[in-house]
């Protein structure tokens, strides 16, 4: 084993490795991922409730994760964590650095490892320090006062779960499997570890301002967005199969690693460190392989390599291994390696976002720089501002970062604030019933964006998804409840009428073969919506086992002869076909003509499947 560090070199070494590492980001262009990364930072700010008022994958702490761009005080607060979770994966690659290697290599080598933090997000690179920091207790076997470590290890996965759940469950399940490694007697170890874990999870919870009926329905709704998310945006990439063929390679050199690194161990701390690894291996493949985010899974797998490297093995295997994630990561992601060397932009990124963090006289200016910079991207014309200014309003479909570019107006979002992640009809159903309720918001703000799909325009939505059928319960009751009062370039301001849907009216029902072409009833009156219920899309417990293990396939549904990605979970709420003309509003952001036909397709086949149309028509009680 290397000599111990002096502490101060040792602090000196991981600040300079983190500070010259630090990730950057070009600030801010208006888009999805901003749209959800500023909500949640208003959300933390406005003391929304989760699980009641927002639905979502990250938790109240999930700002924490998202120290840019700088929206004020909770940035600030990210800021910190974010440095500190830095420091703790520099640390750490630093002592698996130096178990390897002389000290001067282990510096260069724990620099080049920690420049990839330029592709995994925080929350997954949480994971990461949680799995490092179990081998290594693992591997140390017997350590003093495991009462601490399983009371730390629970309020370590407390705080994952609060910053994102699906990461969160990888965090605590991975902490249970190390508290009992290290406990004795385990029962007691993971009792403490339970105890911890629970008491850290509420007192979170509540100091985030949180109320404590709301956490069940918290994850209960988040693990609806989790499960319905690799139903809904699995995407099939360029090079995907050599993807997963890389990984497939990689993964068995980390295996052979963790095999070398225990073969000496007890039989209890080698199952233990199986079922650690198996954890972070499962994790890394559904993070990675339902929408093809490849390189942070390799940027992963090459620094578990490292903590599992035993020293004994040769010096050419471990540089290959290094060699092969490295060059998956640059190949996949598309960026020069000169990103590797481009330590003073980190450092000079670092010192601007320090600077704007920790010190509150630089807070107002900061903000402001990032209220111009939305503001030039959003361009909302004053009469639009106008008429939301000192509402409640909900922006749709996504851009919630209006509310931080224009605070003229209190943000009143339905809970899944972005509508694509509506992924199930339960959670369909929780927008649908905001804007059944007294606590609605009293505009809607939509922003028009196009695309072309077959020679046609029409409206933008993500996965080359039918804007319409987005959210479809709560699409519905937009249309009935709202009317336009506003619409000014690519903007338009729905207000509350005060009505809502009216009466629900079979018009007929019809089963066919799946991609069969089915022709749209006519509305049976001049006031009425058609509405189509899909029916039969379940794909039955196969394939509940599928998405659970990877992904579901992919189902589409064709209108008049275009055809859009379908969200089965939510296609039997109903699809608004048919909107009357007291709907529609102005162009370009009306509905348009009813459509005259559909048809429902599998990307496997549609050999042998029925589906099953219920066409229904939807009366308006207002105007």
């Amino acid at each position: 084993m290397p000599s111990r560090l002096p502490a101060p070199l040792a602090g000196l070494l991981v600040a300079a490795v983190a500070i010259l590492a630090w990730p950057f980001r070009t600030l801010p262009a208006p888009s999805l991922d901003l749209s959800w990364e500023i909500g949640l930072h208003q959300a933390a700010a406005a003391g929304l409730r989760f699980g009641h008022d927002i639905v979502f994958t990250y938790g109240p702490l999930g700002f924490l994760s998202l120290p840019t761009p700088f929206v004020g005080p909770t940035s600030a607060l990210a800021f910190v964590a974010m440095f500190a979770l830095v420091l703790a994966a520099a640390a750490i690659l630093l002592h698996e650095s130096r178990r390897l290697f002389p000290l001067w290599a282990a510096v260069v080598v724990t620099l080049v490892a920690a420049r990839a933090l330029a592709y995994i997000r925080p929350p997954e690179l949480l994971e990461f320090v949680a799995f490092a920091l179990g081998v290594e207790l693992i591997r140390r076997g017997n350590v003093g006062r495991p009462d601490r470590i399983a009371v730390a290890a629970g309020g370590l996965a407390a705080v994952a779960i609060m910053v994102k759940l699906d990461v969160g469950v990888f965090v605590a399940a991975g902490a249970g499997v190390v508290v009992l490694a290290v406990a004795s007697p385990r029962l007691r170890g993971l009792l403490v570890y339970s105890a911890a874990f629970a008491g850290a999870s509420v007192g979170i919870w509540l100091v985030a301002r949180q109320q404590l009926p709301d956490l069940v329905t918290y994850v209960r709704a988040s693990i609806d967005v989790i499960s319905g998310f690799s139903e809904a945006m699995a995407v099939d990439k360029p090079h995907m199969l050599r993807a997963m063929l890389a990984f497939g390679g990689v993964a068995a050199v980390v295996v052979v690693a963790a095999y070398r690194e225990s073969v000496a161990w007890p039989r209890d701390r080698r199952a233990a460190l199986a079922a650690l690894l198996a954890l972070l291996l499962f994790a890394l493949w559904k993070h990675g392989f339902v929408r093809g985010h490849f390189a942070p899974i390799f940027v992963a797998l090459g620094w578990a390599l490292l903590v599992l490297m035993p020293r004994t093995m040769p010096r050419w295997v471990m540089a290959g291994a290094f060699g092969a994630a490295a060059t998956v990561v640059l190949v996949i992601s598309q960026a020069s390696p000169l990103r590797f060397v481009e330590v003073t932009r980190s450092a000079s990124e670092f010192a601007r976002q320090a600077g704007n963090a920790l010190l509150p006289w630089r807070w107002e200016g900061a903000e402001a720089e990032t209220r111009r910079l939305l503001v030039a991207d959003f361009a909302i014309p004053q009469v639009v501002v106008d008429e939301i200014a000192g509402r409640t309003v909900h922006i749709d479909p996504f851009q919630a970062a209006v509310a931080t570019a224009y605070p003229v107006f209190a943000w009143r979002p339905v809970p899944i604030y972005q509508s694509y992640q509506a992924y199930t009809s339960s959670l369909d159903e929780l927008n649908a019933a905001l804007l059944r309720s007294t606590e609605r918001p009293e505009r809607i703000l939509r922003r028009y964006e196009s695309r072309t799909i077959a020679g046609r325009t029409v409206v933008y939505a993500v996965d080359r998804r039918n804007y319409w059928f987005e959210s479809p319960a709560a699409t519905l009751e937009r249309l009935c409840r709202y009317r336009e009062v506003v619409a000014s370039g690519a903007w338009q301001v729905l207000a509350d009428t005060g009505h809502g849907c009216g009466a629900v009216t079979s018009i007929s029902r019809v089963t066919v073969a799946l991609g069969e072409t089915v022709p749209v009833p006519a509305a049976p009156s001049p006031d009425s919506f058609v509405v189509a219920r899909v029916l039969g899309l379940d794909s039955g417990l196969p394939g509940k086992l599928r998405v659970l293990a990877w992904r579901a396939p992919r189902s589409f549904v064709i209108v008049d002869g275009l055809r859009y990605r379908l969200i089965p979970a939510t296609a039997e709420d109903g699809l608004v076909l048919a909107v009357p003309p007291a709907a529609q509003g102005s162009p370009p952001f009306a509905f348009g003509d009813p459509v005259r036909d559909i048809a429902v397709r599998s990307d496997i086949g549609d050999e042998d499947g029925m589906v099953t149309f219920e066409f229904v028509a939807v009366s308006s009680t207002g105007p």
